[in-house]
């Protein structure tokens, strides 16, 4: 039992200074301390369930951290052939997608349910299914996971208008595809209750604020300007600043819809005719303003 813990220990914080300098004290003061017992999942985290054994073992204390390093590698070797699994099934904490997508689908559950603030991790552990111990080899934090979603959605949205923007046709046909998608997407239940979210405490958390703008419209805005910026070599184009011409592109493709959506005036999402409608004009207005026709003359 004494091998067991002490291998679950040094795996945990393994290569964290922090880690090491906690156990250091632990083990410095500790004299006799009770097992607790737990077993470790197959993802590597803590299970909430105590095994049924209560007797007490003896650590011995360690007095600095380099003593602590050098046990360290003496019971991995030690402890590595028990805690083997077979090739291809075990991954490492943290890192199992499967488990980390159950965690993101139960925090989601959750903030839609009760907002940000009310949100807790014991009821996103609940919602998801998991042990406390293993939420948190995932994330570290509420705020942490409302990134992580806004991440996840972000790079299924892009990976959408990439396609889009180096699809086949005109350089129209392209900008119109775009301010649909964008249209759709700034409109949908989900974005405006994420930003609402946000918004409700970004004062408190300035941070939050901008760790979702970054993984969010940072993202988009740097797609947009640099497939601008290429469209504007090709000559199709005329931007001579793709960064102010894609935040010109964004608002027009969700102008009339999106602040309707986000502050209520409009309870259900727009139909599609209507988002039509606003991305026709978005590219209409937008090739008056930026077609290749603003181009100078070339210098004789």
């Amino acid at each position: 039992m004494v091998k067991k813990m002490r291998f679950f220990l040094l795996d945990l914080t393994a290569g964290s200074v922090w880690g090491v300098c906690v156990l250091d004290i632990a083990w410095s003061f500790a004299g006799r301390i009770e097992t607790i017992g737990h077993e470790i999942e197959p993802d590597g985290s803590i299970a909430d369930s105590p095994s049924t054994r209560s007797d007490q073992v003896f650590i011995e204390p360690i007095s600095s951290i380099t003593q602590l390093r050098n046990k360290e590698g003496d019971m991995m070797d030690e402890c590595a052939p028990k805690c083997q699994m077979p090739q291809g099934r075990r991954h490492a904490a943290g890192e199992d997608p499967e488990k980390r997508s159950q965690i993101l689908n139960g925090a989601w559950k959750i903030f839609a349910q009760q907002g940000f603030d009310a949100a807790s991790m014991n009821n996103i552990c609940k919602a998801a299914g998991v042990s406390k111990g293993t939420i948190y080899v995932y994330f570290s934090d509420k705020q942490e996971l409302l990134v992580a979603l806004v991440t996840e959605r972000r790079q299924k949205f892009l990976q959408e208008i990439t396609s889009l923007l180096a699809s086949h046709g005109s350089t129209q046909d392209r900008l119109l595809a775009t301010a649909l998608a964008l249209g759709r997407l700034m409109t949908s239940d989900d974005v405006v209750r994420v930003q609402r979210m946000v918004i409700a405490v970004a004062e408190r958390m300035p941070d939050l604020g901008r760790q979702f703008y970054d993984a969010g419209a940072q993202h988009f805005l740097g797609l947009m300007s640099n497939w601008l910026c290429a469209e504007t070599q090709a000559g199709r184009l005329w931007t001579p600043d793709p960064v102010i011409a894609a935040q010109h592109f964004a608002e027009l493709a969700s102008a009339g819809i999106w602040r309707r959506r986000l502050f209520g005036h409009a309870l259900d999402a727009p139909t599609h005719d209507a988002i039509d409608h606003v991305a026709q004009e978005a590219v209409r207005v937008f090739i008056a303003a930026y077609g290749p026709h603003h181009r100078p003359p070339a210098p004789r």
